[in-house]
């Protein structure tokens, strides 16, 4: 089983934006790529996910299938399409043989580690894909596992492997077996892929205008991406700086206890403590090397991020 059978950027989200956006028409990857704010590849991508999962017909032109069409009336992955999942488990060849050596070699566990699918992966099938781009695959099996009711994807921190809980009452085994009745004998996993904007009541209206369409697709690392962009924006309009101005230097000279335009707080060690978090924000998530911080967000690490810079851009339009 090649590797490049296998989606990388796939995510459920994103399939459901490519079904509501479809629906009963025919349509082109060029018009999709209109309807919806994702890059042609990432689109077309999801497509062929969509394909070998059942619910979207691809040759020239786009269709749904009647999977297809019952996801597109959906407002989420909500507990309703877990059986829809369940099916196109069942009909994606890859995936399928890939639970079934899962489960003869691993058992009725209660979770598997991205580690151990990794070398499955790499002793049975013979896939020789670079790590990074195999831990992504990896990934979107696990997201399309959790669409299917079957149990939580867990993104831990500190280095250690992404690993799937299963749901208590389901087993490797069964997910691809013949059995219908899987997720009536089990109950539906809770998502954590909701419709609503996370973490505060309220959102500033721009940070919620650029991040929550990229939220609601999955793409948790190109929505704080969009928010220290945001943030970075707001700090050179705020406190009159050129295009010019960026990254952690324009954090210094905004926040700056002498003189800077933007200054927090009212004594000198609160003021650089102010800037130091500016900085440090600007330094960590916003320059390049932050990918590895980045790389396979889950949405609660993306909400968390988000709640942040959302608290940054308050504490500026509160300073006066």
């Amino acid at each position: 089983m090649p590797i490049d059978t296998l989606p990388v950027r796939a995510r459920p989200e994103a399939l459901l934006r490519i079904c509501t956006n479809t629906k009963n028409e025919s349509i082109s990857l060029e018009e999709l790529s209109v309807r919806i704010p994702l890059e042609r590849e990432d689109i077309e991508e999801n497509v062929k996910y969509g394909s070998s999962l059942g619910f979207v017909n691809f040759d020239e032109q786009i269709e749904l299938t009647e999977r297809g069409l019952r996801l597109a009336y959906e407002d989420g992955i909500s507990d309703d399409v877990g059986s829809l999942f369940i099916q196109g488990l069942r009909n994606y060849e890859e995936y399928r043989s890939l639970t079934e050596t899962l489960a003869e070699k691993l058992g009725d566990i209660s979770e598997i580690d991205q580690k151990e699918v990794i070398q499955v992966l790499r002793v049975d099938f013979g896939v020789n894909t670079e790590e990074t781009e195999l831990k992504s695959a990896i990934n979107s099996y696990f997201l399309t596992l959790e669409a299917a009711g079957a149990g939580e994807y867990k993104l831990t921190r500190g280095g250690s492997p992404s690993r799937f809980v299963l749901r208590e009452g389901i087993t490797l085994g069964n997910i691809v077996s013949d059995d219908s009745d899987i997720l009536d004998r089990a109950e539906e996993a809770e998502r954590l892929v909701g419709t609503g904007f996370p973490a505060f009541s309220e959102y500033d209206s721009e940070l919620e205008a650029r991040c929550l369409p990229q939220f609601r697709l999955g793409l948790y690392q190109e929505a704080v991406t969009s928010a220290t962009t945001v943030l970075e924006d707001r700090i050179r309009n705020e406190g009159g700086f050129d295009e010019g101005d960026h990254g952690q230097s324009l954090m210094a000279q905004a926040f700056d206890e002498d003189d800077g335009p933007l200054q927090l707080g009212v004594v000198d060690t609160e003021k650089q403590g102010f800037r130091f978090i500016y900085q440090g924000t600007s330094m960590a998530i916003r320059n390049p090397p932050h990918h590895r911080l980045l790389d396979d967000m889950d949405q609660a690490q993306a909400r968390d991020i988000l709640g942040f810079i959302n608290l940054l851009l308050t504490f500026i339009e509160n300073r006066n």
